[in-house]
C-alpha cells in the first residue's frame, strides 16, 4: 500500500490512475534543486538520475568517480574533461553536449537565476539553444528539478510503455491522442501523476497489463 498521496483530487479524477497509486510508494524524491547538474545526467544516460537505479548509469559512475564533495560544475568539465570523457567512455557527441552546455551556462550566468520562479516558456527558451538538450530534457527539468505541478512529459519512453501497459492502450493508433485524453483528466496536477506511472513502471517493469 501506498502512503496517502499529497493530493485526493488527483486520484478522485481517474479511477483507473487510483487503483495504481494503491499499489505504489508515494513517488518522492530528493531532489538538488541544481539545474546544472540534472541536464549533465540527461544528456549522460538520456535519462534524469531521479529514475531507478538501472538508468542514469554513467551519471552515477560520474558521482562514484569523484571524490566526496566535488560538485559538478561547468568547471568539472571545462578543466577536467578529457579526464571525464574517459573515464565514462563518452561518445564525442555526448562530451560536445557537455561541454557546449558548460559554457552556456558560464557566458550566460545561468547560475545567477532564480529557477524556481521562472516559467516553463522561460525554462525552455534558456536551455533548447544548447547542442545535445532537446523539449525532453527540459520537461525532465521542469518536472523534477523544478517541481511545476502540471507537466506531462508526453515523449518519455518509460512514461508511455507505463501508460501502454496500466491503460491498455494500443501502440499502433495515435498513442500520443490517446495519452493526452487521458492526462486531460490530472491537470493541473499532470507531474503527480506522471511520478506515479514512472514509480510504477521502476517498481514493476510495467509487466502488469491493465483489465479493462
Amino acid at each position: 500500500m501506498s502512503q496517502t498521496i499529497h493530493s485526493p483530487r488527483l486520484a478522485q479524477s481517474d479511477a483507473r490512475l487510483a487503483q495504481l497509486i494503491q499499489e505504489v510508494s508515494f513517488p518522492d524524491y530528493a531532489n538538488t534543486y541544481d539545474v546544472f547538474e540534472d541536464v549533465v545526467s540527461c544528456i549522460l544516460d538520456m535519462r534524469i538520475h531521479y529514475a531507478g537505479s538501472r538508468a542514469a548509469f554513467r551519471y552515477k559512475r560520474l558521482k562514484e568517480h569523484l571524490s566526496p564533495g566535488t560538485p559538478i560544475d561547468p568547471e568539472l568539465f571545462l578543466v577536467r574533461g578529457p579526464h571525464i570523457r574517459q573515464v565514462l567512455k563518452l561518445s564525442y557527441q555526448k562530451y560536445d553536449s557537455l561541454l557546449a552546455w558548460s559554457r552556456h551556462w558560464l557566458e550566460s550566468d545561468l547560475g545567477s537565476l532564480n529557477w524556481l520562479l521562472m516559467s516553463a516558456e522561460d525554462v525552455s527558451e534558456l536551455l533548447l539553444p544548447v547542442k545535445g538538450i532537446g523539449e525532453w530534457s527540459v520537461q525532465m527539468i521542469l518536472l523534477f528539478t523544478l517541481e511545476h505541478p502540471d507537466i506531462f512529459p508526453i515523449g518519455d519512453y518509460q512514461l508511455r510503455k507505463a501508460m501502454v501497459s496500466w491503460y491498455g492502450l494500443d501502440e499502433s493508433s495515435d498513442l500520443d491522442e490517446q495519452m493526452r485524453s487521458i492526462s486531460q483528466k490530472w491537470s493541473p496536477e499532470q507531474s503527480l501523476a506522471t511520478r506515479y506511472l514512472l514509480r510504477w513502471r521502476e517498481t514493476t517493469g510495467g509487466a502488469i497489463i491493465a483489465s479493462l
